[in-house]
């Protein structure tokens, strides 16, 4: 062995750093980290609000007013998310448009972020080798944004959405868009089912993980929003219709 070669003789520059290894990060893997880290940022900026103590009559009609105005659920939630969830009262009273994108990307508990990161590992990495790094960002995103869409028709119908503060917040839609259409144009191949030995089709997979995480957004929402979720999984397998078209 030459001298060159010997690693102690390397310079440090010869090395990719960490921060050029991100270049080579997929879509799924970049989703993923922004995720966590704006869950991780939300709860560290998270105050404690210690609820009232209801003692007099008058008290307790302070508090069923916060009820139903909301406020109470909102004390509950972090700062990112106070501002980036969607409603209608806040973003088309209020006219905060931005928040048609940022419900996406906070939420509101941690196990709805452990279920979409779940999804995004064992499913959304085999779309995205599948239909591309860009094509899946883009399928990914307007599966969630057709959740705000979703969510105005279901309030201007009365149905579902139980009042104008319910809050929307999660990836859940761009998930159940992308678990949506994996069952539909997806690859096939055989994925094994944590460590039983047993396999199954990774379409098979996608339908369960589809039906699954749907319930588990509209039985744990008790304002109704979580319905407004299921509107990914629709644009999901309308776009994936779409890619399905004979190409001219």
């Amino acid at each position: 062995m030459g001298l060159a070669e010997r690693a102690y003789s390397r310079r440090e520059g010869d090395e990719p750093s960490r921060f050029a290894a991100m270049r080579d990060w997929s879509m799924t893997t970049w989703l993923s980290v922004v995720l966590v880290v704006v869950f991780l940022l939300d709860a560290m900026l998270t105050p404690q609000h210690p609820f009232p103590l209801i003692t007099t009559p008058d008290a307790l009609q302070d508090i069923s007013g916060q009820i139903a105005s909301g406020e109470v659920v909102m004390l509950t939630f972090g700062p990112l998310t106070r501002r980036g969830h969607f409603s209608t009262s806040t973003a088309l009273h209020g006219r905060q448009w931005w928040r048609v994108v940022t419900f996406a990307f906070v939420h509101t508990d941690v196990w709805p972020l452990v279920l979409n990161l779940l999804c995004l590992h064992g499913i959304g990495r085999a779309m995205e080798e599948h239909l591309g790094g860009r094509r899946f960002a883009t399928f990914f995103g307007l599966s969630a944004l057709a959740a705000p869409v979703t969510y105005l028709a279901l309030h201007a119908m009365n149905t579902a959405i139980l009042a104008t503060w319910a809050p929307l917040a999660g990836a859940t839609a761009g998930v159940l868009g992308m678990l949506a259409a994996a069952a539909w144009i997806g690859p096939d191949d055989e994925v094994s089912v944590w460590s039983s030995g047993m396999t199954l089709p990774r379409r098979t997979v996608a339908i369960v993980l589809c039906i699954v995480v749907a319930l588990i957004a509209i039985k744990r929402d008790i304002a109704g929003a979580g319905w407004a979720h299921v509107g990914g999984a629709v644009a999901g397998l309308l776009t994936a219709a779409v890619l399905r078209l004979p190409r001219l």
